[in-house]
């Protein structure tokens, strides 16, 4: 779940996690601002250009079509915040006492101005618990 900072909106993005990353390319996740609900749909090749020039709306229309609901967003990368690199000469036990994740900001895909961070991390049987729902566009399915 990715929270922002503007309007508060908790929204449910999906994190594919492959043996390799080139596993997943085109994967794609869309949330609902409105309820704990994720689609995956793998993106075409044009779909997947856009996405990267974040001028989103082939996919976008494409699950408007396949599920008949239009209130599905995908959440677009804004920026990564990397830690400083730890002083030279730093030993490692030191630099594992300091390491931070790197923190990937979003534009909020609800409101529009704000942005979103990681706020929750959950498996899929937490977000299950939690009402949440997943949906498939394509010939994907959850293994």
């Amino acid at each position: 779940m990715i929270a922002c900072a503007s309007c508060q909106t908790r929204f449910p993005i999906f994190s594919f996690e492959d043996e390799a990353d080139t596993d997943s390319i085109g994967l794609c996740s869309a949330g609902s601002c409105a309820s704990p609900e994720v689609v995956i749909a793998e993106a075409t090749n044009a779909e997947w250009n856009e996405i990267v020039e974040t001028k989103s709306t082939a996919l976008p229309n494409r699950i408007i079509d396949a599920l008949g609901r239009d209130d599905f967003r995908i959440a677009q990368v804004i920026r990564v915040e990397k830690m400083a690199a730890a002083p030279q000469g730093t030993s490692f036990a030191e630099y594992r006492k300091l390491y931070r994740r790197p923190i990937v900001v979003y534009s909020c895909p609800c409101c529009f101005v704000g942005e979103a961070t990681l706020s929750e991390e959950l498996t899929l049987q937490q977000f299950y618990v939690i009402g949440g729902k997943v949906l498939m566009v394509g010939n994907l399915e959850l293994i």
